[in-house]
């Protein structure tokens, strides 16, 4: 992680409280995600912020932030509460309203916690520079199932690629070869029946 994208985020923090006077969500959440898009910028991910879905309850989904991969697939999410809220009464709130707990950051601009694969992975201080680093570090380097599948099988197709194109070169080359040797067959069958007509 990018100690200096994390350290911007401490300077905006200082000049949100500052100037804004302000802790709240709307205040102090801008900066966490100006964190967020420039850490999504820099891995070619997309940062989206209100990106509405349907959870598996069929509830109508609105996290703070989606970061989707060029295949419009989710890294993960953000979710942002109000430094005066319960962040453990938020996050059950939010879970059992269906939010995807794949990968997804839920934080209060005090305590940022982090849940990958339905676990709590990593809970810390926001003030931390080097736990919210960690924090951010992990989020990005998650990786979903299908994306690693589908690496794995474009490493494959590299590997196999040489293998199948000689394969392929070889079929042309059959092929070119039958096509010519009927085509050799019909000339000669051509100049027998000339031959023939001829001692007519």
């Amino acid at each position: 992680m990018n100690q200096i994208l994390i350290q911007d985020y401490f300077n905006e923090i200082d000049r949100l409280k500052k100037y804004s006077g302000s802790v709240t969500e709307g205040v102090i959440s801008e900066a966490f995600k100006d964190l967020l898009k420039s850490c999504a910028r820099r891995a070619n991910l997309i940062f989206i912020p209100q990106y509405e879905f349907l959870s598996p309850q069929k509830n109508r989904i609105r996290p703070d932030g989606t970061i989707l991969h060029d295949l419009r697939v989710p890294l993960g999410y953000w979710e942002a509460k109000d430094s005066a809220d319960d962040l453990d009464v938020e996050i059950r709130k939010k879970l059992a309203k269906g939010y995807p707990q794949d990968n997804i950051i839920f934080e209060n601009s005090e305590t940022a916690v982090l849940i990958q694969n339905r676990q709590e992975v990593f809970r810390c201080d926001m003030r931390d520079v080097a736990q919210l680093g960690h924090l951010v570090s992990l989020f990005f380097s998650y990786e979903r199932q299908e994306i690693a599948d589908f690496r794995k099988a474009v490493a494959q197709f590299s590997t196999d690629l040489p293998a199948v194109l000689e394969a392929l070169r070889e079929k042309i080359d059959d092929a070119y070869k039958k096509v010519a040797r009927r085509e050799a067959a019909r000339r000669m069958r051509g100049r027998r029946g000339l031959a023939s007509m001829s001692r007519l």
